[in-house]
């Protein structure tokens, strides 16, 4: 029933705030004392959804109510409910802060084009970094005052509706998820396979738009992009259909991070990766053998460290997925 649903996503999202060994008896705990308040409120006849989201109301924020099982709940910075609201100001302070950094970087562009374009975004992302790291502690400290001095926060009252999934139902796969994913590989398949002679346009004052990478070498690896783009559309494919982790899917998805892996490593061992123009372009750049068309980046401290993190998301990312594949089907296997 979707009201016996809503109590256990209710009870849900309490308990997976609490220590593995405590949960069980917990939600126990809980299920008798919503089922006692709603015998009370109900009488003898069948308690209607109204009245489970009057006793859920009543009983309060999820959040909250964990708080009250965890003996250790003052022994933290910023608590429930300020917590909630600080993490949902944060990412509004710090999207705020990229996006008007970016802003005033590109009107900056435009009005003064600089000589170095790489030294102009290491000066962007160097602003970024010390812009974030300001706001985080000017946030931080404004949230963890108003929780010590219990500042009170006028809240919205109806918060079932944002309970979240049971777990089954969490790990289902959205299909935004699946349609980003295939918008990505058509853009890499115009960019890398369709258009190599553009492949990814760098704007150079006085050269005009210049492709980053070389065309030669795009399609001497034609045949692995277009392996690794079609097993990319099978894999956001069959996301799409089964909705969930399954076996098709990881089985996708392990062969789109091995061909993912094939490809860096043909990026990074390449000798001649960029496009003459950029090549030409880039002599006045002060970083010794970065540009050099005979020294792969593989054989540069930063090509090994861009490729190790490569290696680390794809691995990760696949770890991840088995995961949650033996996870759904031991759910499936209990149901």
């Amino acid at each position: 029933m979707k009201s016996d649903n809503l109590i256990e996503r209710y009870i849900y999202a309490i308990s997976r705030q609490l220590p593995q060994k405590s949960r069980e008896d917990t939600a126990r705990e809980l299920r008798t004392l919503i089922a006692d308040m709603l015998a009370e409120r109900c009488g003898e006849r069948e308690a209607a959804e109204e009245d489970i989201r009057a006793v859920l109301i009543e009983l309060g924020r999820p959040e909250e109510l964990a708080q009250k099982y965890l003996p250790q709940r003052q022994n933290c910075l910023i608590g429930q409910p300020h917590f909630r609201v600080y993490q949902l100001v944060l990412k509004i302070v710090l999207a705020a802060t990229l996006f008007g950094l970016s802003v005033a970087m590109v009107v900056e562009l435009v009005s003064a084009p600089p000589a170095n374009y790489l030294v102009k975004f290491g000066e962007w992302l160097l602003s970024l970094f010390s812009a974030g790291i300001q706001a985080f502690a000017y946030v931080t400290l404004i949230f963890a005052l108003f929780y010590r001095l219990d500042v009170k926060l006028d809240e919205e009252k109806d918060f079932l509706k944002d309970l979240p999934e049971l777990p089954e139902s969490a790990r289902a796969v959205s299909a935004a998820e699946s349609i980003v994913g295939l918008v990505f590989t058509v853009l890499f398949a115009l960019a890398f396979i369709v258009l190599p002679e553009r492949n990814i346009p760098i704007w150079i004052e006085g050269r005009g738009l210049i492709p980053l990478l070389n065309p030669e070498f795009l399609r001497n690896l034609k045949p692995l992009l277009i392996a690794s783009m079609g097993v990319g559309i099978v894999n956001d494919i069959t996301m799409l259909v089964e909705r969930r982790y399954s076996v098709p899917v990881l089985l996708t998805h392990l062969l789109d991070a091995f061909l993912t892996g094939l490809l860096a490593w043909a990026f990074f061992s390449a000798p001649k990766l960029f496009s003459p123009e950029f090549l030409d372009a880039a002599k006045g750049v002060e970083l010794p053998n970065l540009f050099n068309p005979n020294v792969p980046l593989i054989q540069l401290w930063l090509g090994r460290l861009l490729l190790g993190l490569t290696f680390l998301g794809l691995v990760a990312g696949s770890i991840s997925a088995i995961a949650k594949t033996i996870r759904a089907a031991g759910e499936s296997s209990r149901q």
